[in-house]
Parts: structure tokens; sequence; C-alpha cells
């Protein structure tokens, strides 16, 4: 899994910028703006795409402004972001999704067994997942997060059974 590429991005501001913010000096509107939407670029949450190409893509205009840190599961996990906290970063109907899912949907279901209640992070929106009283893991919600495109329902939906289904069939397979 190491080979994916990971957005977990440090905000990067021009040195032009940085010495008028500095100096306190008053910024143009579209200095402003620029800082403003910097600030908000690097999502709270550590994404994994199938390739760098799909991670730029995700950053959209504002991928100049940003730095990558890379970083091994391993070393990842050591700086406190373990595998079950990483958000798939491609949508459900995506080719590489199948490439990126597993591993995280393992770790979430690992998770799972010692607490009743992990968010998984699907393409920027995050579902809402509990472990209910009979053993059986539902998704109650979700709710788009940093600067993802509003999901549609119908997706959100079939995205929302799609994780009921996997993580389910995980705990079956584990508990054989």
């Amino acid at each position: 899994m190491d080979h994916f590429a990971f957005a977990r991005s440090v905000p990067h501001v021009p040195d032009s910028l940085m010495a008028k913010l500095a100096n306190s000096a008053v910024l143009s509107d579209e200095e402003d703006q620029l800082h403003e939407r910097i600030c908000g670029v690097a999502p709270g949450f550590p994404e994994a795409y199938a390739s760098s190409e799909a991670r730029d893509a995700a950053l959209g205009l504002f991928g100049p402004y940003v730095k990558f840190v890379p970083a091994t599961w391993g070393e990842a996990e050591v700086g406190g972001f373990p595998i079950s906290s990483v958000a798939i970063g491609h949508a459900l109907g995506d080719a590489a999704f199948a490439e990126v899912a597993p591993t995280i949907l393992d770790a979430v279901t690992s998770r799972l067994r010692d607490d009743d209640a992990h968010d998984v992070i699907i393409h920027r929106t995050r579902y809402v997942v509990r472990r209910l009283a009979n053993g059986s893991v539902k998704t109650y919600g979700w709710v788009t997060e940093f600067d993802g495109a509003p999901i549609e329902v119908k997706d959100a939906l079939e995205t929302a059974a799609y994780l009921d289904r996997a993580l389910n069939q995980r705990f079956a397979n584990n508990d054989r």
C-alpha cells in the first residue's frame, strides 16, 4: 500500500504573500482571497489515491500552493494517522476505488471491533458508521467534507449501502 499517493498536504504560501503578512501590510482583494483559500486547501484528514495524478487533480487550482510530505503507512501511523483514519480519495464508481479501499476498510473493520463508532471518508464525504449491539454495521448518514462537491443523494445511498455490505462481509469472514 505504500505505493499510493497520499494527500496529507501542507499549505504553501508564496514568499511575496508571506512578506506582506509578516509586515502586516494590507492585502489586495486577490491576495486576501488567495490566502483564505490556501489556508483551506489542506483537508484535516489524509487521503489515499491510486496515483499522484489523481491526488493532484483533487487539489484543483490550489495544487501549486500545496507541499506533500512523503510517508509510508508505518511512518504515517507513527505520526498519528492510523490506516483506519485515512480517507479513500476516489468515489465508489471510480476504477481506482477498488485499488485503494480494501486496505482502509480492513483497518476500519479492525477499529470497529474495539469501538462501535468510526466514520469513513470516501471522496470527501464523511459517512457515519456504527456497530450495533447485534454486531452488524450500519451507515447512518453522511456530510460533505473540506472542499468536496455536494454528493447526490442517490450516490450517497449507494456508497452507504456499499459500506454496510463491505464492512459486514469483513466481519463475517473474520468471525469464521
